[in-house]
């Protein structure tokens, strides 16, 4: 059996797009990460368990506030995660 997050799929596709327009403080993939999975857990999930559901799915990334909605997300997650990185940024100094 198979189950699929929808949102998922939407959230990766426009987080391409998003980093695409917006410089990221950190763009490695600890960063980008983090950005996609509280972006994930802000919206609500849409699982889909069927070809009909894929169908769906397509229909959904033509919903232009479903679209506004994941944009708003992603700019939040990133202002978070810009805040509140889960790294190390390697030491500047030399011993």
């Amino acid at each position: 059996m198979s189950v699929v997050n929808a949102m998922e799929m939407i959230v990766r596709d426009l987080f391409g797009d998003f980093q695409g327009s917006y410089q990221l403080k950190c763009d490695c993939e600890q960063c980008k990460r983090d950005i996609f999975a509280l972006t994930l857990n802000r919206l609500q999930p849409r699982y889909v368990s069927s070809k009909n559901g894929e169908v769906h799915i397509k229909t959904m990334y033509m919903d232009q506030q479903l679209q506004l909605d994941v944009i708003r997300e992603l700019t939040k997650a990133k202002e978070i995660v810009e805040r509140n990185p889960k790294h190390q940024f390697p030491s500047s100094r030399t011993l």
